[in-house]
């Protein structure tokens, strides 16, 4: 493997600082898979401008919007995924980059750009449900977040 082209789980959490969302997230990501725990591996590499990664417990749900994010990014030279058969649930993730960029960078910013996106997309559902319901004169429940500017 190249120097900078590691692929490490990065884990930031503290409590104090979580936000309603953030624990209602953990709170429904236990509800959903409480043993599950996503991997990315590299399974195949052929220098710091062509890997294959592996996602194991993911399928088209995220791996066709990273591919499209990434079909934008500046440095992609191809991108694709295959998965080899539908009941191993292993996606195998190329990414080919071009010089001045590394796999493991533009994955990550393949990455981030989805968070953003899912973010952006929470935070418009959540406020929508608000302003439904309180135009409405229906009561907001725990399952509601009330959008950061109404606090």
């Amino acid at each position: 493997m190249a120097d900078g082209d590691d692929v490490k789980a990065v884990k930031i959490e503290d409590p104090a600082t979580e936000s309603p969302s953030d624990k209602r997230l953990k709170e429904l990501r236990q509800t959903f898979h409480p043993m599950f725990e996503p991997s990315l591996t590299i399974s195949d590499q052929r220098g710091a401008h062509e890997v294959t990664f592996q996602f194991r417990h993911e399928d088209h749900t995220l791996c066709n919007p990273l591919r499209e994010v990434l079909n934008q990014h500046p440095g992609v030279l191809h991108v694709g995924y295959t998965i080899p058969h539908p009941s191993e649930h292993v996606v195998d993730f190329i990414l080919h980059v071009k010089e001045g960029y590394t796999c493991a960078e533009v994955m990550r910013d393949g990455f981030n750009v989805l968070m953003n996106i899912f973010d952006t997309m929470g935070r418009r559902f959540a406020e929508a449900v608000y302003k439904y319901k309180t135009e409405n004169g229906i009561p907001l429940d725990s399952e509601d977040i009330v959008p950061e500017q109404n606090l």
